[in-house]
């Protein structure tokens, strides 16, 4: 396959990538694993929700998303994600759905701090097969120059829930831990975004990491099942959205990452009085206490029942 380096790609270029077919079975057993909501893993409770069945998380959303965009980006001589941007879930991805990406670059600027590469920056929309989108984002990627290239149920447990009401403003919460492993990492990777330095411990020696790190669709579903899992965790009706979405350090093996959430700013639905609107920046770091995911997070939040 021909490779396509910064100076090949021009803006206004367009790839398409497609289809991928959305399995029943695939649906829940990936929210058992990282998003155990009812709407999730349990068809009869599925039905009671305002989704009126099963419905893909949002973090398998996204990695579908990653698996339809490695693909449209084959050949591209990138060295790594930078970050996303302006990221909605406009509409459930459902079983037996079909995915496809369209991508167009929108932006090319030069690296002020590496002169043998640049950035890029894609629109990129994922449709279903009625056309209708299900994942929105603007994706930066960095990628080499062609001068410099290098050899490379409503909820169970419901007590717990947290509502609008009980959200505090400015407080910076502790949302849980997670323990990385290579094994997960690998298995991940191979099934969502298959790159050397995700699944292959010496092809990933010659990468800029020096080693295995996860994919940033395995760090994302990690903020999900925390977010599940936490005993601080809202009544969350869905996820508008994500925006300033980056990831500025690698993940790897062996990593103990921590969730934190703060919410910066709570305002009443206009749409609906059952619920509010949440917005809040999360984060997460490693044992030495660098930043590995940092967001601008929007929520739909339940209101207390009245």
């Amino acid at each position: 396959m021909k490779r396509s380096y910064f100076e090949d790609i021009e803006v206004g270029q367009k790839n398409t990538a497609g289809e991928y077919r959305v399995t029943k079975e695939e649906v829940i057993e990936f929210a058992r694993k990282w998003d155990p909501q009812p709407f999730h893993i349990d068809e009869e409770k599925a039905k009671s929700t305002q989704f009126g069945g099963l419905i893909a998380s949002a973090s398998h959303t996204m990695a579908m998303s990653f698996w339809l965009l490695n693909r449209a980006g084959k050949g591209l001589a990138a060295s790594s994600g930078a970050g996303w941007d302006k990221m909605q879930l406009p509409n459930p991805v459902r079983p037996y759905d079909r995915l496809s990406l369209a991508m167009e670059c929108i932006e090319k600027r030069e690296s002020k701090s590496k002169l043998d590469r640049g950035i890029l920056r894609h629109a990129v929309v994922i449709t279903n097969q009625d056309k209708l989108p299900v994942c929105t984002f603007e994706t930066l990627t960095i990628v080499k120059k062609r001068s410099k290239q290098k050899t490379l149920e409503k909820h169970s447990r419901q007590e717990k829930l947290r509502f609008f009401e009980e959200i505090e403003l400015n407080k910076k919460e502790k949302m849980g831990e997670y323990r990385v492993s290579e094994e997960e990492v690998i298995e991940f990777g191979k099934k969502w975004d298959p790159q050397p330095f995700h699944i292959d411990k010496e092809a990933a020696k010659a990468f800029p990491y020096g080693g295995i790190i996860a994919p940033n669709g395995y760090t994302m579903s990690i903020i999900t099942l925390l977010a599940a899992q936490s005993d601080l965790r809202m009544a969350t009706i869905g996820l508008l959205g994500y925006d300033e979405l980056r990831f500025p350090n690698p993940v790897r093996p062996g990593d103990l990452l921590t969730m934190t959430s703060r919410c910066i700013e709570k305002r009443e639905s206009k749409s609906n009085s059952n619920n509010g609107i949440i917005r809040a920046i999360v984060e997460m770091a490693n044992q030495n206490g660098q930043p590995v995911l940092t967001s601008e997070s929007a929520f739909i939040v339940a209101r207390k029942p009245r």
